[in-house]
């Protein structure tokens, strides 16, 4: 991660010139923009150990992909299952640490699927100042195998009062049990993927893809600006 800012000022007897050119470069991949991200796990009982194991995996290796710090990209996990579990808040600044937690998370035995629930947790518990959001760009990416047994418009509901708040929802449904429409309507515009097959979502082709399409912002970012004013005598 690399950012590198310049200003120049140049005088004449008559004009006075200012230049400023920012570029910021945060990732081998691509440019992630600053932001606060949760990931949202379903854990229910249909998806089985192998399965959740492979969400894990997936979370795992988007995250290694983030820069993470204090000033850049902060990650919260939650798992969602019969209840809503929290894995870790904003307040890691370490990727590998945050990975490692992720990846040590047990699976539940509860088979409930409390998607709603699970939204209305991240608003009422992540994102607050004591769980360390900053209030600005929020992410939260869900990653479910089914549709809800609270019912979709809960879903909807809790999804909407998050949109509400400024925060984007990226849905993303996998396996063959999935609600399109559920998951489509809890989704911000566009912002919905369906991968059938659980087996894939863990390979570094589909981590990278997903993070290209949704996450990232161009690889590097210039701007530059320069205004001139001229004195007559």
């Amino acid at each position: 991660t690399s950012t590198s800012t310049s200003y120049t000022t140049t005088r004449t007897s008559n004009s006075t010139t200012n230049s400023t050119t920012q570029t910021t470069t945060t990732s081998a991949l691509c440019s992630f923009p600053v932001r606060d991200i949760v990931f949202m796990l379903d854990a229910s009982g249909s998806l089985g150990q192998d399965n959740f194991n492979r969400i894990l995996s997936f979370t795992s290796q988007l995250i290694l992909q983030l820069p993470i710090s204090a000033g850049f990209t902060r990650v919260s996990v939650v798992i969602f299952h019969s209840w809503v579990e929290m894995v870790i808040d904003f307040s890691s600044r370490d990727a590998r640490a945050i990975s490692n937690a992720v990846l040590a998370t047990v699976y539940p035995v509860n088979k409930g699927t409390a998607t709603a629930t699970a939204l209305e947790y991240i608003r009422s518990d992540v994102l607050t100042q004591s769980s360390g959001w900053r209030g600005g760009s929020t992410q939260v990416i869900v990653v479910t195998d089914g549709k809800s047994g609270e019912g979709t418009q809960a879903v909807v509901d809790a999804a909407s009062t998050l949109k509400n708040m400024g925060v984007e929802i990226i849905g993303l449904g996998v396996g063959s049990l999935i609600d399109s429409n559920e998951l489509t309507l809890m989704s911000s515009p566009n912002k919905v993927q369906f991968e059938g097959a659980l087996s894939v979502i863990n390979t570094q082709s589909f981590v990278n893809a997903f993070a290209l399409t949704y996450m990232c912002s161009p690889a590097t970012t210039t701007r530059s600006t320069t205004s001139t004013t001229t004195q007559t005598t």
